[in-house]
């Protein structure tokens, strides 16, 4: 039976790594984790995040880099130089940089004040297929700069980048117009479910150019969790591995039932359970 090892996607535990990173890289661990993926930084440097999950027992593999939005002020964005990114990415031993959102023009970009989720919804909708057409040529710009490094550029999707743009969608224009030399994928299986495209389609269709997955519930739109029965957790993943996937992130999603952490947990014994 192949036997499947899970990380964490820490952008839900945001505060807690922030608070204390070594009690939450010990957290995770404890609850049977075994490498992390950042949302940026956390407010720590590379330095203290990399001794924090040393100390843990764990690896930090990925770093999600938002392309304008900074979840906390000392957090790098994919539209400044990259040089001091891949000096953080070295610095915390990953290999791997991923942008979780298209490239949107600075005058469009909501206000975090608010329903930011639904507002950036809006807005991406609103800007038809040029958005995808810009975010793939930055792209293909950044993935050169990082591949001259060592470091591999992935791009993680949301349910709008299914959506109909006069024809197309801005996942089709994405894959058409990056070069899969220079930009992979991260597919966040939630979302491609939530944009009406069957994941398992998607992993086969995406062969060798999806290196890594988030396992994501989305209680509060649609359900697809860890373990249950809706989803054939089994088969997705033996898929992914197939096409080449070798990163599975579990990522939680509020509103939770109680918080967070018992959202992480239940999500790891469950996914565990269900394939290990």
């Amino acid at each position: 039976m192949v036997q499947y090892e899970f990380g964490i996607q820490t952008f839900a535990l945001g505060q807690s790594v922030k608070d204390d990173p070594h009690a939450a890289f010990g957290r995770l661990a404890d609850l049977g984790y075994s490498c992390i993926e950042t949302a940026g930084l956390h407010g720590h440097s590379a330095t203290n995040l990399a001794f924090a999950a040393r100390e843990a027992g764990m690896r930090i593999d990925a770093m999600h880099v938002q392309p304008q939005l900074q979840l906390d002020p000392a957090d790098h964005r994919m539209t400044d130089e990259v040089g001091p990114i891949i000096d953080d990415l070295l610095t915390i031993g990953a290999s791997r940089v991923v942008m979780p959102l298209c490239l949107i023009p600075e005058d469009k970009m909501p206000s975090r004040q608010g329903n930011f989720g639904q507002e950036l919804r809006k807005v991406v909708l609103s800007l038809g297929q040029d958005v995808w057409h810009r975010s793939a040529e930055f792209l293909n710009l950044k993935g050169q700069q990082f591949t001259d490094a060592g470091i591999k550029l992935y791009y993680h999707n949301h349910d709008f980048e299914f959506a109909d743009y006069d024809g197309k969608s801005g996942w089709n224009i994405l894959w058409d117009e990056t070069d899969n030399e220079l930009v992979q994928f991260e597919i966040d299986l939630g979302w491609v479910i939530m944009g009406g495209r069957d994941p398992i389609e998607e992993l086969r269709r995406g062969a060798g150019r999806i290196g890594m997955i988030h396992a994501k519930n989305t209680y509060h739109i649609k359900p697809l969790v860890p373990g249950e029965k809706r989803a054939n957790w089994e088969e997705i993943l033996r898929v992914a591995k197939e096409t080449g996937v070798d990163r599975f992130f579990i990522e939680v999603e509020g509103p939770f039932a109680t918080n967070a952490w018992d959202a992480t947990a239940r999500a790891f014994d469950d996914l565990d359970i269900a394939v290990n």
